[in-house]
């Protein structure tokens, strides 16, 4: 198995779905994830922070490292 400790991992739209799975196993291997997603809806619109901090919470209560990065990174759409 791949070890991560002591690397810091960025993932993106890692607040649900396979990006949270993502996020899961790479801090399941050591990582301290930054779990990073905008929070929109559905459709792909609108931003709520609330998205990726619950989802660092998530991880956090499973005894994972995690951090939220709320919002859209510099570049995105």
């Amino acid at each position: 198995m791949i070890d991560f400790t002591d690397q810091v991992v960025l993932v993106t739209g890692a607040a649900r779905g396979l990006g949270l799975a993502y996020a899961r196993a790479l801090a399941e291997r050591g990582a301290l994830v930054l779990v990073q997603d905008a929070g929109a809806d559905a459709s792909g619109l609108g931003e709520d922070p609330r998205v990726a901090e619950d989802a660092a919470a998530l991880l956090r209560s499973e005894g994972l490292d995690a951090l939220a990065v709320t919002g859209i990174l510099p570049g995105g759409p």
